[in-house]
């Protein structure tokens, strides 16, 4: 005969409790079957790939990286040298804007969009990471790259598998834009206040450089389209606020994550119109930018994260 506390119903009862208890406040994010296996079942497993593939895949990042800098930092590619007409509305708007608006506009310098676009990614990405570390019940699979003495766990892994997709993808956004703004040689809102042209009548096309400033100031005039502060800004808000929204579920607070994403939301948007009201790119070079960078981000998620 069986007692009440050895039942089937009260074994159920006393399950349900204790899952309940042990019940995460991260979810963990899906896809990832690392963790499905314990570390005893796997013990000599040795996995003699990693760090061969680990070396190819920086080999190609600093390749990738190379290329990134000399389409934006060098003039070792040349930009199409577009044609104009001296008194197109579109070309004409003043560069120094700053100066003559008495209304405060937001002027977002490189280098403060590198160290943002960078580094608050990477940094909601370390504390995803512990967060999914230390609050996950699920068991943490070793892998054992070369050898059997050797470890590597679990947050060490997916720290690097994920902080490389996001620069692999930060970088590929990087040259995708620079490579249609020296193919399309749109020219900027402040592109004549810049050329600064020593002979421009009304309504003639023009179609030689007749332009006085120096030509690294021209080159950048001339590359408008897409609006690279909108495809960088897109892209680390697309790829941070997809991993946001799948590995951060607090079970206590409904606002937490949409209060994030929101808000990364919100700063990639304020950059990119940002460019528009300083009359740096037309709208038509903010929408591709964010189109470009946000396409980009979605698709590093579905096929490279994940996959």
């Amino acid at each position: 005969m069986y007692s009440g506390s050895h039942s089937p119903r009260g074994q159920t009862a006393n399950y349900e409790e204790i899952h309940k208890l042990g019940e995460n406040i991260l979810e963990p994010i899906q896809g990832d079957d690392e963790s499905e296996s314990s570390d005893d079942d796997k013990v000599y497993e040795v996995n003699l790939n990693i760090i061969p593939v680990f070396i190819l895949e920086v080999l190609v990042l600093g390749g990738i990286a190379a290329l990134a800098y000399f389409l934006r930092f060098e003039p070792s590619f040349p930009v199409l040298l577009r044609g104009f007409v001296c008194n197109d509305e579109t070309i004409i708007y003043p560069k120094s804007v700053l100066s003559q608006n008495s209304t405060v506009t937001l002027e977002i310098s490189p280098t403060l969009l590198y160290a943002v676009s960078l580094a608050l990614p990477v940094t909601l990405l370390l504390l995803g990471e512990l967060g999914y570390f230390i609050f996950s019940s699920k068991i943490r699979k070793v892998v054992r790259p070369g050898c059997v003495g050797c470890k590597m766990h679990m947050v060490f892994r997916r720290l690097i598998r994920f902080n490389g997709t996001f620069f692999f993808g930060y970088l590929c956004t990087s040259i995708l834009t620079d490579a249609l703004k020296l193919t399309t040689g749109q020219l900027r809102p402040h592109f004549l206040e810049v050329c600064n042209p020593s002979s421009c009548p009304p309504g003639q096309f023009i179609s030689v450089d007749i332009c006085r400033s120096p030509q690294q100031e021209l080159r950048l005039a001339r590359m408008s389209f897409p609006s690279f502060y909108a495809s960088i800004s897109s892209y680390s808000a697309v790829f941070i606020m997809v991993y946001l929204h799948t590995i951060v579920a607090l079970r206590t607070s409904r606002l937490l994550r949409p209060t994030l994403v929101l808000s990364i939301a919100g700063l990639s948007l304020l950059c990119g119109v940002s460019r528009v009201s300083l009359h740096e790119n037309h709208w038509a070079d903010v929408i591709a930018g964010f189109l470009l960078g946000g396409a980009v981000g979605g698709y590093i998620h579905i096929f490279g994260v994940f996959s």
